[in-house]
């Protein structure tokens, strides 16, 4: 059986929304070890399903940050390829909100800067989403703190 044809089918007769579900709400690729701070881009992607037989899904918002990553693009590039499989055709990723960076001293999180790629993230609105996947970290953001 054709690779392709079965991952579409699998989604497709799955509930609605479930593989979305599933993905984590925020990914920081970072080691919690590390005594010194850890300094790397992130983004606010916006994912929602394009199927066409199916009622549009509702969007939804997570966090991906990375110190492999040189640019914002490698980020949504690599969500796109490794979290989705390269699947463009049932679900629209996009950075609509913007990015900046985060900076991890452990034991806190700080959310601040800007994306020249997609402009400044609502930090408010990641630093929501980073203290629900990490609530042992303190997590805080500067709207305005520059890059």
């Amino acid at each position: 059986m054709n690779q392709g044809l079965y991952r579409l089918s699998l989604f497709k007769f799955s509930s609605r929304n479930s593989f979305i579900q599933n993905l984590k709400p925020c990914v920081l690729e970072f080691d919690p070890q590390v005594e010194e701070a850890q300094d790397f881009k992130y983004i606010i992607i916006t994912l929602k399903e394009t199927l066409l037989d199916q009622i549009p899904s509702e969007p939804v918002h997570l966090v991906r940050g990375s110190p492999k990553c040189k640019y914002h693009m490698n980020i949504l590039e690599d969500f796109i390829a490794k979290e989705l499989r390269g699947d463009k055709v049932q679900y629209d990723a996009r950075c609509t909100h913007g990015g900046g960076r985060v900076r991890v001293n452990t034991p806190s999180i700080q959310v601040y800067g800007f994306s020249q790629a997609f402009g400044r993230a609502n930090h408010r609105v990641a630093a929501e989403i980073i203290k629900k996947v990490y609530p042992q970290f303190e997590v805080s953001y500067e709207q305005n703190m520059a890059q």
